[in-house]
C-alpha cells in the first residue's frame, strides 16, 4: 500500500477505461470489483444510481471501440479527517482518503468518417472516497465506497486534411 491514493485511482481508472474493449467481460468485472466496494454509493450527474448500472455503463462504452486513451487533468488527494463521522469510518476500515479530479477518455470507434475513425470524448469529473476494507482477505484492500461523477460524451472534432493549400484566386 505504498502507492498514494492518487496513483492508485489513476491506475485503476486507466485500466477500466482503456481496456474495456480489449478485454473479456470477466477481466473487466475483476478490475471493477478490485476498484469498487460491494456497498458502493454512486451519484452520476446528480442522480443516485447502483453499482451494477455503473459497471454496465463502463462495459457498454467499449462497444464498437478499437482503442481508447485516458488523459488525466487535475487530480487532488485529501487524507482522512478528524470529525465524528470520519472516526466511525476509521474504526471500520482503518484507512481512508478522498481523491477528486477529472479526465477525458478519447475512444476511436470501428465506424469511419471519411478516411478516419469516428471518435468520442468522454469528459468526467469525479470525487471518490477510498478506504482500506479490512473484510477483504487477499491482495490490495483499498476500495472506493462512495463516488460522485459528472460526465458527458461528445463527438470529437473532425480534422480534414487539405492535401494542397489553395489561394483565394484559385477558388474563384
Amino acid at each position: 500500500m505504498s502507492d498514494s491514493l492518487t496513483n492508485w485511482i489513476q491506475n485503476k481508472f486507466t485500466t477500466l477505461y482503456e481496456s474495456s474493449s480489449n478485454t473479456s467481460g470477466s477481466q473487466v468485472e475483476q478490475s471493477f470489483d478490485s476498484t469498487f466496494s460491494s456497498t458502493l454509493e454512486v451519484i452520476v450527474n446528480h442522480v443516485p444510481t447502483t453499482r451494477e448500472k455503473l459497471k454496465k455503463g463502463i462495459e457498454d462504452r467499449g462497444f464498437a471501440e478499437t482503442r481508447s486513451a485516458i488523459e488525466w487533468k487535475d487530480v487532488i488527494e485529501v487524507s482522512g479527517g478528524d470529525n465524528a463521522q470520519e472516526v466511525r469510518w476509521i474504526s471500520t476500515y482503518h484507512a481512508h482518503g478522498i481523491v477528486a479530479g477529472s479526465f477525458a477518455v478519447t475512444r476511436s470507434l470501428k465506424l469511419r468518417i471519411r478516411a478516419g475513425p469516428a471518435q468520442t470524448i468522454n469528459y468526467t469529473v469525479f470525487s471518490a472516497k477510498i478506504v482500506q476494507d479490512s473484510s477483504i482477505n487477499d491482495g490490495d484492500k483499498r476500495r472506493i465506497i462512495q463516488i460522485f461523477i459528472t460526465s458527458m460524451v461528445k463527438a470529437a472534432p473532425i480534422h480534414l486534411q487539405n492535401p494542397t493549400e489553395s489561394s483565394p484566386e484559385d477558388v474563384a
